[in-house]
């Protein structure tokens, strides 16, 4: 059932399978509001059904990446290259402390739309998921001091995850970063288990739907074709 591109993240492979589609880092962009992700300020009156200013923007970044062909770039910084630098390290420590082997993937496509998919920082087993932040000093420091900042931050594209592999039963979220002390250098957010989700991965499946809709309907008023979607590398 699952459709697994096999390599690593970040490779050429994995920016190519990742073009157009709606993917699990960007759950948050799907699912945001006027009121969740835009100005709140007294007095700001939103229309019914309007739309915020950031689901509007990952929906014209769709609608260019699938006519083009291309990604369209996002700057980094060095926390996001710290981020993946220490990443199998916080993988290495991940299965050191669960005595497990953990699987690397590259990407994975959504079981049936060819339009969407996540990068799983791990599979475990035959039912398992990881998802592994390595934040600065400071931020994982606020997940030590409040561990639902970091399920809020997060819990999207763990059930993203969940979306995309529905043999897989469970999600793991943890925040490692290398400088802090032994106790709390591996921090782990409660486990997502898909019959506790059951509500929200409903509702984020129907956005997801609606969203491309949505970007092929906006790819059609250009008198275009459907996208055509490299399923398999």
């Amino acid at each position: 059932m699952s459709r697994i591109f096999r390599g690593d993240q970040q490779g050429d492979l994995w920016q190519k399978a990742r073009v157009g589609r709606i993917t699990g880092s960007r759950i948050d962009d799907l699912l945001a509001s006027p009121t969740t992700r835009q100005s709140t300020r007294k007095g700001i009156v939103y229309p019914a059904g309007s739309e915020a200013q950031c689901r509007e923007h990952y929906r014209r970044e769709l609608v260019v990446e699938r006519i083009y062909g291309r990604a369209i770039d996002h700057p980094t910084n060095q926390y996001m290259r710290d981020g993946t630098d220490r990443e199998p390290a916080a993988r290495a420590l991940y299965e050191a402390d669960n005595m497990i082997q953990v699987e690397q993937v590259s990407f994975c496509l959504h079981y049936e739309w060819d339009w969407a998919g996540c990068s799983p920082d791990g599979l475990v087993g035959d039912d398992g998921g990881l998802e592994l932040k390595c934040p600065s000093e400071s931020v994982h420091d606020s997940y030590a001091q409040n561990i639902d900042v970091l399920v809020q931050q997060y819990k999207g594209q763990c059930l993203a995850g969940l979306i995309c592999l529905p043999e897989r039963q469970w999600w793991d979220l943890q925040s490692f970063n290398p400088y802090a002390p032994r106790e709390i250098m591996l921090l782990k957010a409660p486990r997502f288990h898909r019959s506790d989700w059951a509500e929200t991965i409903a509702r984020i499946e129907d956005e997801m739907l609606q969203m491309n809709a949505q970007v092929e309907a906006e790819i059609a008023k250009r008198g275009l074709p459907p996208t055509q979607w490299m399923v398999m590398p």
